[in-house]
C-alpha cells in the first residue's frame, strides 16, 4: 500500500482539494493505540491495489502531527 503521508497543513489542504477530483482515503493512526494498529494492519493485508485504482490512501500520525 502506498501511503501519502500527511505532514502539514499543506499537504491536508492538498489531500482536500484532491477529494473533490477523485476519492481519497484519510487514515488517522495513534501509534499508541492498539486498536487502530490492528485496524492499519488488517486494512494494508486486504489493500489489493487493483480494485482501489482511483482511490489516493492518506496516513496522518496522530501522536507526530497533533
Amino acid at each position: 500500500m502506498n501511503w501519502n503521508l500527511l505532514e502539514s497543513s499543506a499537504s491536508l489542504d492538498k489531500a482536500f482539494a484532491l477529494s473533490k477530483e477523485q476519492p481519497v482515503l484519510v487514515f488517522k493512526h495513534s501509534t499508541r493505540c492498539s486498536i487502530s494498529a490492528m485496524a492499519l494492519n488488517r486494512l494494508e493485508r486486504n489493500w489489493k491495489q487493483d480494485d482501489q485504482s482511483g482511490l489516493l490512501p492518506y496516513y496522518l500520525d496522530l501522536i507526530q502531527f497533533r
